[in-house]
C-alpha cells in the first residue's frame, strides 16, 4: 500500500526539481583588446522556470545574494576576496556579484500574448587581461546552481 501512497508525491517532487532556477551558460568570448590586451565576456541565463531569488519574499527580505562571477588563470591559486589584484588583470574585478534573475515564469504573467522582457533573464561578466593563458571563470548562486568554462587567450 505504501508504494501507491507515496507514487503521486515523486511526480510532484521531479515537477518542482524541474522548476528550479538553473544557471546554463550562454556565452563566453575572448576578444582583442589593444596591443597584449584581451577581453574575456562571459553571459550566463537562467534557463529555469523559477527567478533565481524563488519567492518574492526572499526578494524583498534580501535573503539570497545575487549572481557570483570569479575568475582565475588556470594552475594560479585563487587569492579570495582581501587579495591584491594580480598583475594580469588589467580591468574588472577577480569577484564580480550581478542581481537576481527573472526565469521563464514571467511570460506567463506578463500580459497578452507571448512577451519577453528585456535581458533581464541574462547576467554578463567582462574582464581585460594582459596575459596569454587560460582562465577559468566560475559563476553560482546558491539557488540556481554552479556553471564553469575556461576562455583560452593566445
Amino acid at each position: 500500500f505504501l508504494e501507491k501512497e507515496v507514487a503521486p508525491f515523486a511526480d510532484w517532487v521531479i515537477w518542482q526539481a524541474l522548476a528550479s532556477p538553473k544557471l546554463e551558460v550562454r556565452e563566453s568570448r575572448v576578444e582583442p583588446a589593444g596591443t597584449g590586451a584581451w577581453r574575456l565576456r562571459v553571459a550566463v541565463q537562467n534557463t529555469g522556470w523559477l527567478p533565481t531569488n524563488v519567492t518574492k519574499s526572499a526578494l524583498k527580505n534580501k535573503l539570497c545574494r545575487g549572481v557570483v562571477a570569479e575568475i582565475g588563470r588556470a594552475g594560479e591559486a585563487h587569492g579570495g576576496a582581501g587579495s591584491s589584484v594580480p598583475g594580469w588583470l588589467v580591468s574588472g574585478k577577480l569577484r564580480q556579484e550581478e542581481g537576481q534573475l527573472v526565469g521563464w515564469d514571467h511570460i506567463a504573467t506578463s500580459g497578452f500574448g507571448w512577451h519577453m522582457d528585456d535581458t533581464s533573464d541574462v547576467a554578463v561578466f567582462e574582464w581585460v587581461v594582459s596575459k596569454a593563458g587560460e582562465y577559468e571563470v566560475e559563476v553560482h548562486h546558491e539557488r540556481a546552481g554552479r556553471v564553469r568554462t575556461t576562455l583560452r587567450v593566445a
